[in-house]
């Protein structure tokens, strides 16, 4: 007996969450032949593990056990700690009835303890969230800056850490990003030095990733997104939250124009919804419906956005911008207008691009002015290149009939920020929107130049609707001297003798060894957009080979930087 309780234990503790159930599992069916049972401490490990495999119905009755154990132990701290645990868990997994349930069960125990303790701290924290979401940063800010208060002396890095992730989340729908990513920094520390459980580390890679992206910081959101990729892959049973991490994957390729990779990721997240990572099914489905959006499978579109929308979200924008690409404006701006997401301060600015886009559509330029300078806001108080690019492009479409000058000037501005982040789609959006503004200004030679470039990226793409938006322009077909090729943005198209900056990022990480798989894992691009790089950088070295660049990178001090 005591060979297989200590193999269960050491399972859990090297993180083979398979293993480590089925050995408690064997163990509890062992003990039961002697009228015994597993330990509260063990039935908490079970039900992590089981939490962890997301076999969720198993992982709420195995830590429910837990928590009787503790409680007929008289361990009345240990008892209210396992169903705080588990009322964070059923919360963030849909079940808020039986959170709610929970909850008043962890704060009855609080109440009989003195405090405060971590336990205190954790079980404000489900009430504090639940509120964040569903009423907004300014709502559950107090509760959460007394829960960080409470925390901060108490010496527990797992539960500081999670009240600072709800706190940050807070700040940034109150628009106080520089607070927020400072204190986000933090928080991913803790999980980057296993200062966590694994259950609160993968709550705390997830939740950052998601703020860095209301906060329209793509950096920080790439760089914690390879390291929960990483930090997945070292556990082959994890089944929960490995499909938030495909969902953030299958964003990024998105972005990068590689879109059958975004669809291959996005289909992996469903997957592991469906292998019971509950919160992977929004981004998985909503990932899908925008590559069949953007290709022009309406259809496919409707399917996936519907399968989302049943995982209890409005799946928006990309459903309003399906309804635009089908000539039905006023339906897609119904949908932005009554949505509840405009209530939720930090998800309803996620919406302003579309907003722009509809209401202008629909004929209400002054919502779309207002939306536009909403933007603009965000860029002066935040402004990162992902802030600047959307609120260039929006005033870039708010100016188009008013000024076409400073509108053309907008939408070139908006392509160069497009093209430092590497959204290849967007970019070539700006190149198009450029092309219809010099037709309106008469200057034909520009608008047919910039009309090539946009179609030769869209034809790579496989972007229909864009395509026969382009079309409408009624430019020659004919691509202009010196357009770039399908399948790149023109700022890929790299100056004689000098690296993009994406290239000197690949050299970087040749230099450290990364073959192109690892190094396309890592970019969130393909193989095949790897290998064109490097041929890139070879040419423009003059070097013949891999090892090459890489000591010429060394001699020119161009191999520092790697993350």
């Amino acid at each position: 007996m005591p060979g297989t309780l200590g193999l269960a234990r050491s399972a859990f503790r090297g993180r083979q969450w398979r293993d480590a159930a089925a050995g408690f599992e064997r163990a509890a069916s062992e003990l039961a032949t002697s009228g015994d049972a597993l330990s509260p401490a063990d039935l908490d490990a079970l039900g992590r593990s089981y939490a962890l495999m997301g076999r969720i119905d198993d992982a709420a009755a195995a830590l429910a056990r837990a928590h009787e154990g503790h409680a007929a132990r008289g361990d009345l701290l240990a008892a209210a700690d396992t169903a705080g645990w588990l009322t964070l868990f059923l919360a963030t997994h849909g079940r808020h009835s039986a959170a709610a349930g929970w909850s008043a069960r962890t704060n009855q125990i609080l109440d009989r303890l003195d405090g405060p303790t971590p336990q205190h701290v954790l079980g404000m924290l489900p009430t504090a969230i639940m509120r964040l979401y569903t009423e907004g940063g300014g709502a559950a800010e107090p509760a959460l800056q007394r829960a960080v208060a409470l925390a901060e002396p108490l010496g527990d890095d797992e539960i500081l850490a999670i009240a600072r992730l709800g706190l940050s989340h807070a700040w940034v729908g109150m628009g106080r990003f520089d607070d927020a990513l400072r204190l986000l920094d933090d928080v991913i520390a803790v999980a980057l030095a296993n200062l966590a459980g694994p259950v609160a580390s993968g709550v705390l890679f997830c939740g950052a990733i998601e703020i860095c992206e209301l906060a329209l910081d793509l950096s920080r959101a790439r760089e914690w997104t390879r390291a929960l990729d990483h930090w997945c892959g070292a556990q082959p049973s994890l089944i929960s939250f490995t499909g938030e991490c495909e969902m953030h994957r299958s964003f990024f390729y998105q972005l990068h124009g590689e879109w059958d990779e975004a669809l291959e990721t996005a289909r992996a997240a469903q997957a592991l919804y469906q292998q019971g990572n509950v919160n992977a099914g929004f981004g998985g489905f909503y990932a899908e419906a925008e590559i069949c959006r953007l290709r022009g499978d309406a259809p496919g579109a409707e399917a996936a956005y519907a399968r989302a929308h049943a995982c209890g979200w409005d799946p928006l924008p990309g459903l309003a911008l399906l309804r635009l690409d089908q000539g039905r404006p006023a339906e897609a701006q119904e949908l932005l207008r009554g949505t509840a997401i405009r209530t939720n301060d930090a998800y309803a600015r996620a919406l302003l691009p579309a907003v722009v886009e509809v209401e202008l559509a629909a004929g209400d330029p002054a919502a779309a002015r207002d939306a536009a300078r909403e933007l603009a806001e965000v860029a002066a108080s935040h402004a990162t290149p992902w802030s600047l690019a959307l609120a260039a492009a929006a005033r870039a479409r708010v100016l188009e009939h008013d000024d076409a000058a400073a509108a053309h000037e907008s939408a070139r501005r908006a392509f160069a920020l497009w093209s430092e982040i590497g959204g290849v789609y967007e970019a070539a959006r700006c190149l198009a929107l450029q092309a219809r503004i010099c037709l309106a200004l008469g200057e034909t030679a520009r608008a047919g130049a910039a009309f090539a470039s946009a179609r030769a990226v869209f034809e790579g793409l496989g972007a229909g609707p864009a395509l026969a938006e382009l079309a409408a322009l009624g430019l020659p077909e004919r691509p202009a001297d010196g357009a770039a090729p399908a399948g790149r943005t023109p700022s890929s198209v790299p100056a004689p003798g000098a690296l993009s900056p994406r290239e000197l990022e690949v050299l970087r990480y040749m230099s450290a060894g990364l073959s192109n798989r690892e190094l396309g894992r890592r970019l969130f691009v393909s193989e095949r957009t790897i290998a064109r790089h490097v041929g890139s950088i070879l040419a423009k070295l003059g070097v013949a080979s891999r090892t090459a660049a890489a000591a010429y990178a060394y001699e020119h001090g161009l191999a520092s930087g790697q993350n």
